[in-house]
């Protein structure tokens, strides 16, 4: 197992520390017992003695320095710790948020496509149930015989307007409605009433459909 850096920093002040006691004790009992020896036989004083003392106030200063150092370490540690959790902390909370954020955002998308496609769906069966009542007011549209052109020019002679007209092909591809709004605008503005000629508009049309390209309106 690794220690951390300042674990290691803390260990060393402690052995210091503890190696200054020892030290400490061990200069005290000799200058104790110098002092000692230079008593019992009648000298005032031991000069190695009091070198011994000094030598011990040296000991117990570096032994308090070695005990501060190693509390102020040991805080810093402790102070380290506690910034590094409450980092780590507001990190976890920054990114709860993104994550928050970016699910109510990737929501909102989906709302929106759900609702566009809903809509779609709902113009889709206005129109098909539209062209189906229209369709209805003819059979003769049905009647594949007859041909598209002259289909419409029976209904519009029986009176169906031109708008309802328009509606038989609500539910039809986008292309196709306009070659088939082509006919019924031709057939209506240029008061078409003969079926054969109402095929003639139909098949002129259906040509330029099948090209694919666009085509002159002529007059019928």
């Amino acid at each position: 197992m690794k220690l951390a850096h300042s674990s290691v920093i803390v260990v060393a002040f402690a052995a210091t520390a503890a190696h200054a006691q020892l030290n400490l004790l061990g200069v005290i009992q000799s200058a104790q017992s110098a002092i000692a020896q230079g008593t019992s036989s009648g000298k005032p004083d031991i000069p190695s003695g009091t070198a011994l003392l000094q030598q011990a106030k040296g000991l117990a200063a570096q032994q308090v320095w070695a005990q501060k150092s190693s509390e102020a370490q040991q805080e810093n540690a402790q102070d380290m710790a506690t910034r590094q959790a409450q980092q780590n902390a507001f990190m976890q909370q920054q990114q709860a948020k993104d994550d928050a954020g970016q699910a109510a955002g990737d929501k909102r998308v989906r709302d929106a496509e759900e609702y566009h496609e809903k809509a779609q769906q709902e113009s889709a069966q206005r129109a098909a149930q539209a062209a189906t009542q229209a369709r209805a007011a003819c059979p003769e549209l049905a009647n594949k015989k007859l041909g598209l052109g002259a289909a419409m020019v029976t209904c519009k002679n029986k009176g169906m307007s031109e708008q309802q007209m328009m509606a038989t092909f609500g539910d039809a591809p986008i292309a196709a409605q306009a070659y088939a709004s082509a006919v019924v605008q031709d057939i209506y503005e240029d008061n078409v009433t003969s079926p054969r000629r109402g095929n003639d508009v139909s098949d002129y049309y259906d040509k330029c459909y099948r090209r694919g390209t666009p085509c002159p309106r002529p007059q019928w």
